[in-house]
């Protein structure tokens, strides 16, 4: 229900705050994207990237956004795992480590 009212909603700006974890929460929020071309700005916090696959999802779904300048991902359970920050941030890698 929540979803249906943001494909017509003016939305410049969104915050999803604390909508929970793993595919579903990858789903509302790529879901959000795809049914509301306005956005402009999006924030998602504490909301868990918990896999590669869902960060490669988002990440489609942002990059295909045309209207999307500004992400921010606060609290999202990133921390050192390095697969996810890879799918986020390609060619990442951890600080202090050399390329052979």
């Amino acid at each position: 229900m929540l979803l249906e009212s943001f494909k017509t909603a003016p939305l410049g700006i969104l915050t999803l705050n604390n909508i929970g974890q793993g595919n579903k929460c990858i789903k509302f929020e790529v879901d959000t994207l795809n049914m509301n071309a306005a956005i402009k700005e999006l924030e998602i916090v504490k909301a868990e990237i918990e896999s590669q696959l869902s960060a490669t999802i988002l990440v489609g779904a942002v990059t295909t956004h045309y209207k999307l300048y500004d992400l921010k991902l606060s609290k999202c359970g990133l921390g050192p795992n390095k697969a996810t920050m890879t799918a986020l941030i390609p060619g990442s890698e951890s600080p202090g480590r050399s390329q052979p």
